[in-house]
């Protein structure tokens, strides 16, 4: 194919990319004084140039913030072209192996924007089927433009151009068995390559990680990869088997849309899941009559509504911090002993603290409480306390008898406590943090799971039964920095 001077209204003045399908040109319009990308489709036939220009029809009604806009497409000289918006960020491949260390939440909000985006053109009628690193540029503010829509895909009968691009085999590590295979591809090759995309960026290695074009193919078409979560620890796991169902080789075993991992991005960024958020109700007809409108609620302290109740007197008096200050203060000014100068009331109710303190000592040594030394220790057969069950040592059953339990939290959790039917205490493992699985006897166990930071708990009770394996998962509602110090009262 020639290249153009110009192409209609359009001046080229620079060569991007020269590939099978397409080439792409930086260029110059002169109708509205501004450079753009076009892409004109190589070696063409009548077949792919109706499917090429249906594509670009059906890219240039897209309107989404992470897709890069389609401005024109059409024919010249009997060679199709389409002209988008040019974008001068960085690739996402350059940006991750280039610039500085992304932060995970950097990540997550990356692939999050991505499935979205894809997600949006999936329920329009637009499947990308090249995405690649290469196709997602990051803008400034960690935005993202996902390029190449409309591209013109490899049908069956082009697989000699594919085995062609083996020595690009970057190029060819994201696409999906299908495609490496000639057969045809739908939506579902994107959800392929979008969990490769995912588990790169994340784990910082490719799932299938081959560096010729034979054991790439042989990977991709054959081969399961590596668990994300055994890679990446911070994964959750209900993210990590929808990367795993992504990558089935069946494209009728994978996820149906991008849903499911747009709702656990969400999860795994804290911002909880966007399918629950409630919609703002609709302003009332009437809302603009300040006489019906309802009272605002306005915040008070502690002190000013028990200043406020009635038959409740105002606090006046100074605090203890203030009168050990003020007491210091005297001391330091005026000499003389440290009871000389504290007030009163702050000598008697330290007299009165020190007596109760002294009082309860007494009677703690007096008493005979349980797991106090003097305590006499129950006779042999004789029956402890039910109250207070001692922690139970690990099971010695044989593991043909025993059943599994998997204890699950989301995003994340700890086991705290698992007691079994008789009411016994179980020993924590030495790694307590789910993912958790444990081989225990037959029989009901009641367990106890915390979330993040230890401030929520979650309860439930399961039957284990020989042989089987019993799901104990709990949800945790996602906080932010803030929550997490008003909740465990450093923050007041």
């Amino acid at each position: 194919m020639r290249l153009f001077a110009t192409i209609d209204k359009y001046e080229v003045r620079e060569t991007l990319e020269e590939g099978q399908l397409l080439k792409s040109y930086k260029c110059f319009d002169r109708n509205r004084q501004r450079f753009v990308h076009l892409d004109v489709l190589a070696c063409p036939n009548e077949d792919r140039r109706r499917g090429f220009l249906r594509d670009a029809h059906i890219a240039s009604r897209l309107h989404h913030d992470n897709l890069a806009r389609v401005l024109d497409f059409g024919v010249v000289e009997e060679e199709a072209y389409l002209v988008r918006e040019y974008l001068s960020g960085v690739d996402l491949r350059a940006r991750v192996s280039t610039g500085e260390p992304l932060p995970l939440r950097a990540k997550l909000s990356l692939l999050k924007q991505l499935a979205e985006a894809l997600e949006y053109a999936h329920a329009n009628g637009s499947p990308h089927r090249h995405l690649r690193p290469e196709r997602i540029l990051v803008l400034p503010g960690n935005r993202i433009k996902i390029t190449g829509l409309a591209q013109p895909s490899l049908a069956t009968e082009d697989r000699q151009l594919l085995l062609e691009a083996r020595g690009n085999v970057l190029s060819l590590a994201y696409r999906s068995p299908e495609q490496l295979e000639g057969r045809d591809v739908d939506a579902r090759t994107d959800l392929f390559s979008f969990a490769v995309i995912a588990y790169e960026l994340l784990a910082g290695t490719r799932p299938f990680s081959g560096n010729r074009f034979s054991q790439l193919l042989v990977e991709i078409t054959e081969s399961d990869p590596v668990p994300l979560h055994l890679v990446w620890r911070g994964s959750s796991p209900g993210f990590a088997d929808l990367i795993s169902q992504c990558l089935e080789k069946d494209p009728k075993k994978r996820c149906n849309d991008f849903a499911p991992l747009v709702r656990e991005l969400s999860l795994l960024m804290g911002e909880g899941d966007p399918s629950q958020t409630k919609q703002p109700a609709e302003p009332h007809p009437h809302s603009s009559d300040p006489s019906k409108e309802r009272p605002k609620k306005t915040t008070k302290s502690v002190q000013e509504a028990k200043s406020e109740a009635p038959g409740l007197p105002a606090k006046t008096s100074p605090g203890l911090k203030q009168s050990w200050t003020r007491a210091f203060q005297k001391v330091s000014q005026r000499g003389g002993t440290l009871i000389d100068a504290m007030p009163r009331e702050l000598l008697l109710g330290s007299l009165g603290i020190l007596l109760i303190g002294t009082f309860g000592l007494l009677l703690w040594w007096a008493l005979p409480f349980p797991g106090h030394s003097n305590s006499p220790s129950p006779a042999h057969g004789e029956a402890t306390n039910p109250a207070v069950p001692p922690p139970v040592a690990p099971s010695t059953t044989p593991a043909e008898t025993l059943g599994e339990l998997l204890l699950e939290g989301a995003p994340w959790g700890e086991l705290r406590q698992i007691v079994d039917s008789r009411g016994r205490t179980l020993e924590n493992p030495a790694d307590a943090a789910t993912p958790l699985l444990l081989p225990l006897p037959p029989g009901e166990y009641r367990i106890q799971l915390v979330g993040p930071k230890g401030l929520q708990e979650r309860s439930c009770q399961t039957l284990v039964e020989a042989g089987k394996r019993s799901l104990c998962r709990a949800e945790f509602d996602p906080m932010d920095s803030l929550d997490y110090f008003q909740e465990a009262g450093w923050w007041q």
